[in-house]
C-alpha cells in the first residue's frame, strides 16, 4: 500500500508542480501577468477573475513539462522506477506539458463555476479549492493511458491534502493572500 501512495505522489508530482507555479512566479515577468479573461464577464461575474493570469498558465504548463521531462530523464534508476505507476520512455515527452496544462485548466473551470454561484476569490470552497487540478491534470492524462478508479480515488485524496499542506505554508511564507 505504501508503494502505491508513493506511485499516486510520483504520477501527482506534474499536476502539482503546474498548480504551485502561478504562486512561485508571482510578481515575475509581469509582461504575462495580464488576466486570461480580459476582465471580460459573464452574467454579470468575471469569467475567471484578474487573478488567472497568462503568466500562470504558461509558467504552469512549462514546469509541468518540465517536471515529466525531468521524471523521464531520472526513471531508469531503480529507486523511482519503483515510484512508476506508468511507463515513462514511452510516453511522449510533450505528455507533461499537456497535463501540466490541463491542472491550471482544471483550476480555471473551478474558477468560473465558483464565480457562477457567488464564492468571492480567496474565499473556501471544499473540495473543489483542492482537487480542481488534480481531476484537470488526470483528465488530460486520459488522453494517453487509462488509469484504474484506484489511482484516481487515491491522486484525488492525496491532491487534497498536499494542497491543504502547500497552501498553509505559501500563506505564512507570505506567497499567497489566503490559505486556499
Amino acid at each position: 500500500m505504501v508503494q502505491f501512495i508513493l506511485q499516486c505522489c510520483w504520477l501527482l508530482l506534474p499536476f502539482g508542480v503546474a498548480n504551485m507555479s502561478p504562486v512561485i512566479f508571482k510578481g515575475r515577468l509581469s509582461v504575462l501577468a495580464r488576466p486570461i479573461d480580459n476582465n471580460h464577464r459573464f452574467r454579470g461575474q468575471p469569467l475567471f477573475g484578474d487573478h488567472k493570469t497568462w503568466r500562470g498558465i504558461i509558467l504552469g504548463t512549462l514546469t509541468g513539462g518540465a517536471t515529466f521531462v525531468i521524471q523521464q530523464a531520472i526513471y531508469q534508476i531503480p529507486s523511482f522506477k519503483y515510484l512508476s505507476l506508468i511507463d515513462y520512455p514511452s510516453i511522449p515527452s510533450h505528455y507533461g506539458f499537456v497535463v501540466g496544462f490541463g491542472a491550471l485548466f482544471g483550476d480555471l473551470i473551478r474558477a468560473f463555476v465558483k464565480r457562477r454561484i457567488g464564492v468571492l476569490p480567496g474565499q473556501p470552497w471544499v473540495p473543489f479549492d483542492q482537487i480542481d487540478y488534480v481531476l484537470g491534470g488526470l483528465a488530460f492524462s486520459a488522453l494517453y493511458f487509462t488509469l484504474s478508479w484506484r489511482i484516481w480515488l487515491v491522486t484525488l485524496a492525496l491532491g487534497f491534502f498536499f494542497h491543504i499542506a502547500v497552501s498553509y505554508i505559501g500563506f505564512f511564507l507570505k506567497m499567497k493572500e489566503s490559505r486556499w
